[in-house]
């Protein structure tokens, strides 16, 4: 149908679009404003509903991009997120597959955006089905923008994120990829967002997939566990207590790769004088049986309060 009319005034509310000769629910339903992320899987937009008149993040994904392309673990991101209902994750809404990548998109030999394109003139990634993704959009701060924290600031930031993963945890749900990245602010709180790589604890994988094993902030475990997700939480913490003075991307990056890799892990010497800071070591020791609890963390957060 290429147009819905009232039955009393006849008026046009809605007029279908179409792209390659069929008919577009992103584009009939939403006006694009601008990329908000981008990466292998495709890009995220910020996108104004006709109807309502909200703004989403719509993340598109494209189907078999690559040869080693996995539909299931896509869909597997899906089925997760719509599980999910907690203050301190990205809320999903639904998510829907069409024939065609639409709208703003990017060159995938180069793979950054094509600014050409932010005017939300459709653009086909040719014989590339899209699935696209509705998600709440946050209000544009990330915990890896270039600032400084307060004290203050990191702890509470830090509580929001232990809450979210003892909700995931509780769900038998591994997030696997924690960074700054990934962690959002919206409407007075931090949330967990981009579960591309969350799986079930409970599942009949138990290994870590070899492609998943590497980050700055992840874990050096070989088995999907809770645990795994602690041990980024725990780099997290370190990083943004890093960034409670003035320090610059390279520099953090490295006192990062350095606990990372020490054998004896140690905090900055003019850490001494905040002893709750160390609860970073114990979220970051190699062997996961001995990271503790989420809800022994979120009692040393509170008590952490106190000494601020």
């Amino acid at each position: 149908m290429a147009e819905i009319r009232c039955p009393i005034t006849r008026e046009v509310i809605q007029t279908a679009q179409y792209f390659n000769n069929n008919e577009s629910r992103f584009l009939t339903e939403f006006e694009e404003i601008k990329v908000l992320g981008e990466g292998s899987f495709g890009v995220v937009v910020s996108s104004k509903n006709r109807i309502d008149k909200k703004t989403y993040a719509v993340k598109k994904v494209k189907i078999g991009q690559f040869p080693d392309f996995d539909y299931n673990r896509v869909i597997r991101e899906v089925e997760i997120m719509a599980l999910l209902d907690h203050d301190n994750i990205v809320q999903y809404h639904m998510a829907w597959l069409e024939p065609d990548l639409v709208g703003i998109s990017f060159d995938v030999s180069d793979d950054v955006s094509d600014d050409d394109d932010e005017s939300g003139a459709p653009v086909s990634c040719a014989d590339s089905p899209c699935l696209y993704i509705l998600l709440e959009q946050c209000d544009g701060k990330r915990m890896d923008e270039d600032r400084i924290f307060s004290e203050k600031d990191c702890w509470s930031i830090f509580e929001d994120i232990v809450r979210g993963l003892i909700y995931i945890h509780g769900l038998q749900i591994m997030h696997g990829d924690l960074s700054p990245g990934n962690v959002f602010h919206h409407g007075g709180v931090w949330k967990i967002g981009d579960f591309g790589i969350a799986c079930y604890l409970d599942g009949q994988d138990h290994m870590i997939h070899e492609d998943d094993k590497f980050g700055l902030y992840k874990a050096p475990d070989e088995m999907l566990a809770a645990a795994v997700d602690i041990y980024s939480a725990g780099m997290l913490l370190f990083a943004m207590l890093l960034q409670t003075r003035p320090i610059t991307e390279m520099e953090r990056t490295k006192e990062i790769e350095a606990l990372k890799n020490a054998r004896i892990k140690m905090l900055p010497d003019d850490w001494d004088d905040f002893p709750h800071r160390r609860l970073v070591l114990q979220l970051v020791t190699d062997i996961p049986d001995e990271r503790p609890s989420l809800e022994a963390v979120l009692g040393t957060v509170q008590d952490a309060y106190i000494l601020l």
